[in-house]
């Protein structure tokens, strides 16, 4: 079975893919666990999940397009859909796929910490 590849975008990058106001939002609404689901297709480069606010669900994606920097939201909310903007359901997604790529990589590097301290206290 081939390695799945992380979510790898950087805060700044994801930063950069909406305005502060959303970008805060979606950051926020990451942290308050409002993202009820999340998954992170490498081959097609596609994130989608859905954010819960006020007993609200919205079922959301995104594709990252050129390179690293562009995005083309596809959220059925007003913001997207009518003004053309990344909203902040968006952003969330993004920002819980960084943080568990984050947690995944720091719990990878421990446990390849731990692996390595073994190995020299056992010679």
């Amino acid at each position: 079975m081939p390695v799945q590849q992380p979510f790898d975008y950087t805060p700044d990058e994801i930063r950069s893919w909406g305005d502060r106001a959303s970008s805060d939002a979606g950051e926020k609404a990451a942290d308050r666990g409002f993202v009820a689901q999340a998954a992170w297709d490498p081959a097609t480069r596609t994130a989608s999940g859905v954010v819960t606010v006020n007993g609200s669900a919205v079922k959301t994606s995104f594709t990252v397009k050129q390179g690293r920097t562009i995005v083309e939201n596809h959220c059925p909310c007003p913001a997207s859909q009518k003004r053309g903007l990344v909203c902040f359901h968006m952003l969330a997604v993004a920002w819980t796929l960084q943080r568990r790529a984050a947690a995944a990589r720091s719990s990878a590097g421990g446990v390849a910490a731990e692996a390595d301290h073994a190995r020299r206290v056992a010679e």
